[in-house]
């Protein structure tokens, strides 16, 4: 999908950002070619600096309790890619009823304590 093709753009892109290395790489989670129960098991085995996904598999790995924000400081949302029919994260059916979805029930609290911060590109 153009969202995957995105991501994994994203993620070669965010390669040299500061504190990504071999111990703390980017991890991708979105569910093309990689099953959630593997990203669980990525998520349990080592800890991450970076992670790109969409909100649906971010919100799944939150419920599955594999995925925490609760240490998170930054959610950055890509609002600026258009998909082939020019839809983006805001406005694509679906994804526009994960990203609300997600924001409700993972993110509004920690945001309103000022513990987390999001952030549009």
């Amino acid at each position: 999908s153009a969202g995957a093709v995105r991501a994994t753009d994203l993620v070669r892109g965010l390669r040299n950002f500061p504190g990504v290395n071999a111990r703390a790489p980017i991890l991708k989670l979105f569910a093309k070619h990689i099953k959630q129960a593997e990203q669980e098991q990525m998520l349990k085995d080592r800890s991450y600096t970076l992670a790109v996904g969409n909100p649906n598999r971010i919100a799944r790995l939150l419920e599955a309790g594999a995925l925490s924000f609760e240490r998170t400081e930054l959610l950055v949302l890509d609002s600026t890619f258009k998909d082939k029919k020019g839809f983006t994260l805001l406005n694509l059916h679906g994804t526009t009823d994960d990203l609300c979805q997600l924001f409700q029930d993972h993110a509004r609290r920690l945001v309103q304590q000022g513990r987390l911060r999001v952030a549009f590109f």
